[in-house]
């Protein structure tokens, strides 16, 4: 969404305003597929006084472009968890990878979905198009999340409660899914998808 930064100070300005003022932020990510790459950098930017948010690298490791935090405008410490799953991709994953390398905020979810490229799609006469890969995100500290994602600080396992017959009856009880859900696909997954050869963590 193009206006993500305005809606985020609009409802961080209604917080303050309540009574006792706000103490704590929950950001969920989940299920965010992505969105502009300025949005990304300008969320993160809010709680980030200083150092990189976001560089993008060439097929050589060249750098290409290198965006970083400044100290205007920046939101106080206060504490932040991050919800994240295997949906969240791209420009979610920038967020969440520059505020947990900058050690801004506590990841809760599991490992996110591992889109680290950046594409761009070239249209030809005959209606068809070309989407070729240019260039790769890296997040604070030179860390790439192609086809590895942003592992969560606390992980949330999904779980299967299975419970036993009633004795007396017979009859077997609900069983209770915790944060269940069946295997999901992430980059690594797709065909073709774009190897990563490096990993720092």
């Amino acid at each position: 969404h193009a206006k993500v930064e305005q809606q985020l100070h609009d409802r961080l300005a209604h917080l303050k305003r309540q009574p006792g003022g706000l103490k704590g932020l929950i950001i969920d990510l989940r299920n965010n597929s992505g969105g502009y790459l300025n949005q990304a950098i300008a969320v993160s930017d809010t709680f980030l006084e200083e150092g990189v948010i976001v560089s993008t690298v060439d097929g050589n490791n060249r750098v290409r472009e290198r965006e970083e935090a400044r100290s205007r405008g920046t939101e106080p410490r206060y504490p932040i968890a991050v919800l994240v799953n295997a949906g969240s991709a791209s420009a979610s994953e920038i967020v969440a990878g520059a505020l947990r390398n900058q050690e801004r905020a506590v990841i809760i979810g599991e490992r996110t979905f591992g889109k680290g490229s950046v594409q761009n799609l070239y249209p030809f006469y005959d209606d068809s198009k070309l989407k070729l890969t240019i260039s790769k995100y890296l997040t604070p500290h030179d860390r790439s999340i192609q086809s590895v994602g942003i592992p969560a600080d606390i992980e949330l396992v999904p779980t299967v409660i299975d419970q036993p017959e009633d004795e007396a009856t017979g009859d077997a009880y609900d069983v209770a899914l915790m944060y269940w859900r069946e295997r999901v696909r992430r980059e690594a997954d797709l065909d073709q998808h774009l190897e990563q050869t490096t990993l720092r963590v």
